[in-house]
Formats: structure tokens, sequence, C-alpha cells
């Protein structure tokens, strides 16, 4: 066969040749954040909690190996009555207590408060290029009740969770450096948070929190199958051709902004719970000598004393955070809502609180019988007058009988001087 023909038969076979070999150029080169495979890296230590868990100082604090707790410890007071309290870690297991609580293989992280709050969680500090684009995600399961049945909420604590990332590689959770995501109260569901930021340093700190606002019995959070991945920053765009430059303007520049601080208002009211049914009716007046206080994690910031007209009393000024509303109820009261409140005023400028009081009503008293007055006393004459009434019938008896005998008297007188005057008449008949 000719050279010529060998060539011809060659053709097609190193025409499909020369079009893969211009394929593999043209493909575009790995992404340090991504595999072989194209598949996205997880950049996290045991993400799915299933490399085992170990002891952090404290038989209640059990950590998945890789991740460490972190939480907002409470003054002496508030933990005292249950605020700000260390949780309890635990791994939950799903061969013992089912399939619920975890999202996927067989173990999730859990960790929890009894009848107290907590702002709590835990966090990972993971190495990546400075300037890169990194995206963390996690998937949570909040049960928040009063009641012992984990198919039902009742009276649940508030219970609000988030993911975070320090873009400075920092392990305190409460930083102000920390980027969170919305907070989300969903209840016995699953939901996944996530949040982006970008590195400003060789370290980023993924974090996840949990955060009830009431002690209620049982505020429990399970977390699982979380990730964390990067990705380069976008190119820079194209430099544009420089401009002709014209004269700068003269002016005159604006007055520097000073930003107004943002502060919240907390108002409360306190009511009397006539049906003690927990809830202000319209029949549910204003209540008095109702004592309020407001505390933050340093303590008391403020103090009020109810007088049932001047309600809601606001408590105006007060900087972003967590606060603590307690009340202490009027002599012979008992409360119908809870005495104690946990509210934020991060989310929300304004909160409203109204707290119930059932004050049984006095016996209204049987008013005494009206007495009827008596009498002035007597006065001597009126003695003297009050005895001749008294004596008067036997007066006027004995002035008739007098009467009578003075009157036969004198008739008797005069028949007998009539008497004596014929006889003397008879005596003169018998001179003549």
């Amino acid at each position: 066969m000719s050279y010529a023909r060998r060539l011809e038969h060659l053709a097609p076979r190193i025409g499909v040749v020369v079009a893969l070999v211009a394929l593999a150029l043209l493909a575009p080169l790995p992404d340090p954040g991504a595999d072989v495979r194209g598949q996205t890296v997880n950049l996290l230590l045991n993400p799915g909690f299933e490399d085992g868990f170990s002891p952090r100082g404290a038989g209640e604090v059990v950590v998945a190996d890789g991740w460490f707790p972190w939480w907002v410890q409470g003054t002496s007071g508030q933990t005292e009555v249950g605020y700000l309290r260390r949780p309890e870690y635990k791994p939950e297991d799903a061969r013992l207590y089912g399939y619920r609580r975890v999202h996927g293989g067989e173990y999730g992280q859990k960790y929890f408060t009894t009848f107290s709050t907590h702002v709590a969680g835990i966090y990972q500090q993971v190495t990546v290029p400075q300037g890169y684009r990194v995206t963390f995600s996690i998937w949570v399961q909040v049960w928040s009740s009063s009641g012992d049945n984990p198919d039902d909420i009742k009276n649940h604590g508030d219970y609000k969770v988030s993911a975070g990332i320090d873009p400075t590689g920092g392990s305190d959770g409460s930083s102000p450096n920390v980027l969170w995501s919305e907070p989300v109260r969903e209840y016995n569901q699953w939901v996944q948070l996530t949040v982006t930021a970008t590195a400003q340093s060789s370290t980023v700190t993924a974090f996840v929190r949990g955060a009830p606002l009431y002690r209620v019995k049982h505020n429990d959070s399970y977390w699982d199958d979380a990730s964390l991945v990067a990705s380069p920053p976008p190119p820079p765009p194209s430099t544009p051709p420089t401009p002709t430059r014209s004269p700068t303007p003269t002016y005159t520049p604006w007055p520097t902004f000073t930003p107004t601080p943002v502060t919240g208002t907390i108002c409360v009211v306190v009511f009397e719970d006539h049906n003690g049914n927990g809830v202000q009716d319209p029949a549910d007046g204003r209540l008095a000598d109702a004592f309020i206080t407001v505390s933050d994690e340093r303590g008391v910031v403020a103090e009020y004393l109810t007088n049932g007209f001047d309600e809601p009393h606001c408590f105006r000024g007060l900087p972003p955070g967590n606060y603590f509303i307690s009340e202490v109820n009027p002599g012979g009261c008992r409360s119908t809502t809870h005495d104690d409140w946990g509210v934020s005023v991060v989310d929300v400028p304004e909160v409203h609180v109204a707290l119930g009081d059932y004050c049984p009503e006095a016996a209204t008293p049987t008013p005494p019988p009206t007495p009827t007055p008596l009498p002035p006393p007597p006065t001597m004459l009126g003695n003297l007058m009050t005895a001749l009434y008294d004596a008067s019938g036997i007066i006027f008896l004995s002035l008739a009988v007098v009467l009578v005998v003075v009157l036969r008297a004198a008739t008797a007188s005069s028949e007998e001087e009539e008497a004596q005057g014929d006889h003397s008449l008879d005596l003169s008949d018998l001179g003549e």
C-alpha cells in the first residue's frame, strides 16, 4: 500500500485523536474546592457526627470529635433561676433512640437544658485560602415543650436556631465578627440552615447556635450532616480604558453623618385576671402594686411599681440584646401567667409583655344596724314637767273631789241661811 493510501486510510482515526486532544486542552482546570470527580469537597472534619464523640471537661459535655462546645454563661443570679445555663451535650444514637432525631447515618449531636434557657452551640475551625468564598450548611431539628410527649409541642420556649461563620477564624460564638443566618423557629421537623461569607484570614470558623427564651421543661436541639465548602473569588473585572480627566469641580463636602444608636423598648402591663384564664379579656383591668424588674446578663437595669392607671409602662432606650422580665405579685394575688419572661430586642425593636394575676375579692362586710338615736339627757325642769304630767290625772281627780266638797259645803251654808231668814220673819209676825 502506497504512503498516500496509508494516510487516506488513517485520516479518520487521526481526526478523532486530534479532536480528543483539543477537548482536553479546552477543558477548565479543576477547582481547588472540588475533587477530581467534579463534586464539591466538604472541608469539615466529622461532618456527619459518625466518627466518634469524646467528653470535654465534664461528664455532661460529650461532643463529636473535631467539634468544640461554646455557650454564654449567665451570672450566678441568672443561672440560679434558670437563665443562661450551660447545656448538656450528648450523642444522639439512632440505634438506641430511633431515627426521628438523626438526619443521616447512625449519630447526631444533641444539646439541651431542662427548665432553663441557654445560648449555646458547637463550632469547628477550618483552614481556607484568604479571600475564598465559604458556605456553611447544617440540618437541625428542635423539640421545645412543657410536656413530655415528643410528638406534641405544649407551651414551647420560643427556641430559635442559626448557623454562623466567623470569617476571621475566632472561637467565640458571642463575638460580633460572627455572621449568622436568619433565626428559624420550627419544631419536630428537619430544617437546613445556610450562611455564606468571605474568608478574611487563612482560617474560618463554622458555628451553630440554639437560643430558647423561656424556661420550659424540654429545650432540646439535634444537629446533623454539616458541610463547609470553599470557592475562589471571581476574577477581577477587566480594566476599562482610562478616560480623559476633566478638571475636578470645587464642592463643599457634606457634613459627617453620625448614625443614631439603635435601641429597643419593652412595654409591660399587669392585668387583673378575673376568670384566671391567663388571657387579658376586655373586662380585665390594670392592676396596681405589682413590682416589675428588667435584667440583662449583667443584672437589674430597670424597676417599676404599677399604679393601675399609667400602664402599659415602657422601658425605653434599651441596647439590643436579651432581657429578663420578673414580677412580684401584689399582696393576696396569685399569677395566672409566668412571672418570669425572656425577651429579645435584637430582631424586634419594641416588645409588649402582659402579666396576669388573680386577686380574690374580699367579702363585703355587712353594715351594722343603724342605732335609734337616744333622747337627750333630761334636765331638772324636764323632770319636773314630766312628773307633773304623770301626776296630772291624780291632781285633776283630787281637784274635782275638792270642788265637789266645796260646792256641797256652800250649798249647805246657803240653805242654812235661808232657813234662819224664814225663822226671823216668823218672829216678827208674832210680835205684831
